[in-house]
């Protein structure tokens, strides 16, 4: 018979929140509620962790059980609750907290399809069904087949070696092979191999990069929410088969995002807001991560609105004129087919002077009554779709906001400006980051930003505006086409998309997606979000960090990526080799080979002068 033998934790399961003392704090919030006073938390941590300590100096035993150690707690300063019920809230965390890790289970099932036995041993002192529920639940466990022996239900460890004397015993076919997988170097690596085992040493990062450096950084108080955060997102990677671009959107982006929508639906419920509108399509990543939240905030709904520049700029033009619409969209770096796009109209409807400069030909547009006549029908269309379509939503208009990704609010101006025009209040608005050069609040109406443009002048920060396209374009990649229109369908007032072809972006989408489902999740069951604050805060340096000194194999996975500017303009988002114009500059540079990282600041410094 060949065996095959693994270590449980940190081996084929890990804890989301990294180790038991992370776990201690989410069971002492579980127990003694989110609005526990942080004193108590810590005092029921250092009790519960000073009861094993106890219950090992007083046992006789080589291992200790769970209930053991509960024997010395004494919560009743915190709490009512019998020690027989937090034991059993204890265990299912524990079973509530474990990720597989892929590339174990991955080699766990090779091995049971090749004929070898598989085992699971463990020096834990919790119980041998609690262990065996968790391996089941994750998939790793065959009832029947496979067996499992813990350290608490023999009295026997690894640590001293007898667990493994133990086993021999217990099996009676005869051994041919035995393999043993374990992230311990004693005891299931020198203990292993005294005990005539053939031995392998598992082992993984502690973190990924940029969360590493955050947690270094940071004052001990602060350490420990940054630790769980980090560790989430590693053992997150390691439930699939890993790859950069999982590593980059885990590292980086999942904390940022979801920490960034908490912080808006928390602002919003302070405000009173009922209802949250997230426009297409960059916003749909937001919404996705709000719906996930939905639990915390059951007060404000959600709705995802198809909105784009082509069906809201136009309706809101207040004077149909040149100065009317270069109020709303500046010519700067558009053709005159894709500035008139954005107010769905077209070059060969209208009649337009032959000049070669732009500003001339648009200036040209304004001149010719056929023209007004034909923007101004097409204007009173689209303001009957569109606030019919939006009242769909959200019927009385009051009590709500509006969510985007980035930008300089022209879509906020715009909408306001449609809203104000027909009686209806304002809109305030929520963004991830606004450009230095956005409307102004007398304008486009108040709004709240995560990160502004202008703020962003000193130290590490200052780098994160280089990533606003990333943000757009790759992290909230979506598969959805583009809203041209609208159309009334019986009663209802339903988009038009254009036919624009995004088959590549589906699996990027529903693999960014995944990522943040397996996130929140965990931030959730881990309750990060009772340090949201610490989180932002540093999931905003980790940006910072990754936009000034971008890693080079997160670049390297990027490298498929196109960004399409406007309707006819789609480029690489890198550049090889090197051009002075390239859509990401830095990220260019690096991507030409990790030896240029030296070069980077100069270059750098050339371009973005201070």
């Amino acid at each position: 018979m060949k065996i095959a033998s693994f270590d449980v934790f940190d081996t084929c399961l890990q804890l989301k929140c990294g180790n038991e003392e992370q776990f201690l704090f989410i069971l002492a919030y579980t127990i003694l509620g989110d609005n526990a006073i942080i004193d108590d938390i810590y005092e029921f941590v250092r009790i519960r962790k000073q009861a094993e300590v106890e219950a090992r100096k007083q046992t006789t035993q080589e291992e200790i059980t769970t209930s053991e150690i509960y024997y010395y707690c004494n919560f009743s300063a915190f709490t009512s609750l019998p020690n027989e019920q937090i034991l059993q809230t204890e265990y299912m965390l524990v079973k509530q907290l474990l990720y597989p890790i892929f590339t174990n289970a991955k080699k766990i099932t090779q091995l049971r399809d090749h004929g070898w036995s598989i085992l699971y041993i463990s020096d834990m002192h919790l119980p041998q069904q609690i262990i065996k529920d968790a391996l089941l639940q994750n998939n790793l466990f065959i009832d029947g087949i496979d067996k499992l022996f813990v350290s608490s239900q023999f009295n026997k460890t690894k640590n001293s070696g007898t667990l493994y004397k133990h086993i021999k015993e217990h099996i009676h076919d005869k051994i041919e092979k035995w393999i043993h997988i374990g992230d311990n170097q004693h005891s299931d690596y020198t203990n292993a191999k005294k005990n005539g085992i053939h031995a392998q040493l598992f082992k993984r990062c502690k973190h990924l990069n940029y969360s590493y450096k955050a947690i270094k950084s940071e004052s001990n108080y602060i350490q420990r929410p940054l630790f769980t955060a980090s560790s989430l997102s590693k053992s997150i990677y390691y439930t699939s088969s890993p790859d950069a671009y999982s590593a980059m959107y885990l590292d980086l982006i999942a904390p940022f995002f979801t920490s960034s929508v908490y912080k808006i639906l928390n602002d919003a419920q302070q405000r009173g807001i009922k209802d949250l509108l997230f426009f297409a399509r960059d916003s749909y990543v937001l919404y996705y991560i709000a719906q996930k939240l939905q639990l915390l905030y059951p007060n404000i709904n959600f709705h995802y609105i198809s909105i784009s520049r082509k069906v809201i700029y136009l309706p809101s033009v207040q004077n149909i004129s040149y100065n009317g619409f270069i109020s709303l969209k500046n010519i700067k770096g558009l053709s005159l087919a894709d500035y008139l796009d954005q107010f769905s109209l077209s070059v060969d409807e209208l009649i337009i002077d032959e000049t070669e400069n732009i500003e001339q030909q648009i200036r040209s547009i304004f001149n010719f009554p056929t023209n007004i006549e034909l923007i101004t029908q097409r204007q009173n269309e689209l303001v009957e779709y569109l606030l019919s379509y939006i009242l769909q939503f959200v019927p009385f208009m009051n009590n709500m906001a509006m969510v985007d990704m980035t930008g300089s609010r022209s879509s906020q101006l715009a909408l306001n400006n449609l809203l104000r025009t027909h009686g209806y209040p304002s809109l305030h608005a929520y963004y991830l980051l606004v450009s230095e050069d956005r409307k102004s609040v007398f304008e486009a109406g108040k709004f709240t930003s995560i990160l502004y443009a202008d703020y962003l002048k000193h130290g590490i920060q200052r780098y994160i505006g280089d990533l606003a396209l990333l943000f757009e374009d790759v992290f909230s990649i979506t598969n959805q086409n583009r809203t041209i229109g609208y159309k009334k369908v019986g009663h209802i007032i339903e988009p038009i998309y254009d036919n624009e072809q995004n088959q590549w972006k589906t699996s990027y989408m529903n693999k960014n997606l995944s990522l943040l489902d397996k996130y929140i999740g965990g931030y959730l069951s881990t309750k990060l979000y009772l340090s949201n604050c610490e989180i932002l805060q540093s999931s905003i340096r980790n940006l910072g960090y990754f936009a000034r000194n971008p890693l080079y194999i997160y670049v390297k996975s990027l490298e498929n990526f196109h960004i399409s500017e406007n309707t006819s303009n789609n480029i690489q988002l890198l550049s090889k080799p090197w051009k002075h114009d390239s859509l990401w500059y830095r990220g260019s540079i690096v991507y030409l080979g990790s030896y240029m990282n030296d070069l980077i600041d100069i270059i750098y410094k050339f371009k973005h002068t201070d």
